[in-house]
């Protein structure tokens, strides 16, 4: 038996419904959909297509068998700092769906924190003081511009590598007062 009508497949997650606000994420998502088939047939195929939305390059494509509503993606698969756009199709009785909603997410890029004084040029040539309480100065950037909550400062001593200093430890008033 031939359906009469197409399945339709309805991507669920993520969950950002365009490129300029795509779902952040910390790590690859599982992707997932709902199957609808009037028929009540069931779903014996799927594909899904997830596009770089920079260039349309191809991420991944997945053509499988099986009645599966979720797809997990392997971890590193997807570059972070990119968007990238899912879309997907389903396949029973004899018919494909029609292309499924369109959703987008993107992989965080962690801060980027830049330590402006006791360092010198480099890690490699440091800057010593006789200053038992140093005042540290940073600058700190988010690639995808979010606002930046905390900053923790770790201080070690080179002689042994010991972590002499944390803010962790100290709570919210040294990560307040570092932030920015």
């Amino acid at each position: 038996m031939v359906n009469q009508t197409k399945p339709v497949m309805t991507i669920t997650y993520p969950g950002g419904t365009s490129a300029s606000a795509p779902t952040v994420l910390d790590k690859d998502p599982t992707i997932t959909w709902t199957y609808v088939d009037q028929e009540n047939d069931p779903q014996e195929q799927y594909r899904l297509s997830l596009n770089y939305v920079d260039n349309n390059e191809i991420a991944l494509y997945i053509d499988y068998a099986g009645a599966e509503k979720s797809f997990k993606l392997i971890e590193g698969l997807i570059q972070p700092g990119r968007v990238v756009k899912v879309q997907g199709q389903v396949y029973s009785k004899g018919a494909w769906s029609n292309l499924s909603n369109i959703r987008y997410f993107v992989l965080d890029l962690p801060p980027e924190t830049h330590l402006l004084s006791y360092n010198g040029i480099d890690a490699a040539n440091p800057i010593y003081t006789m200053i038992n309480r140093p005042q540290l100065r940073v600058f700190t950037v988010d690639p995808e511009n979010h606002s930046i909550s905390a900053i923790d400062y770790e201080v070690y001593r080179v002689s042994d590598g010991a972590k002499v200093f944390d803010t962790e430890t100290f709570g919210n008033k040294l990560h307040a007062a570092g932030a920015g």
